[in-house]
């Protein structure tokens, strides 16, 4: 069985079958305007707390859907907004760089 290709796509709200893949989508639309201005000031302090702001909205789509439907069309358009959250993310910086100390 082939492995089905996927590519990031303009996001379409008439594929949210939940209630949460449209607040994740609002949710992320208002936060990548604030992080724009946050930046822009260098108020690294304000992007932090805009981004983890976005953690209720994170948590609940992901307990609401399975990312992975059957229907290729929804499946398709819930990777596309996975990708949107992650690129607001990598704007910022890319937190998977971060290393934490140990203090022993």
């Amino acid at each position: 069985m082939d492995k089905e290709q996927w590519t990031s796509s303009q996001v379409d709200s008439a594929l949210f079958e939940d209630s949460t893949e449209g607040e994740l989508f609002f949710s992320v639309d208002k936060a990548r305007t604030e992080l724009s201005l946050l930046m822009k000031l260098r108020d690294y302090r304000g992007v932090l707390l805009t981004l983890l702001g976005l953690k209720p909205a994170i948590d609940q789509f992901f307990t609401a859907v399975l990312v992975n439907a059957a229907d290729a069309k929804v499946r398709a358009n819930r990777l596309s907004l996975l990708s949107v959250v992650k690129h607001v993310f990598l704007e910022f910086g890319d937190f998977s760089k971060i290393q934490v100390q140990s203090n022993s």
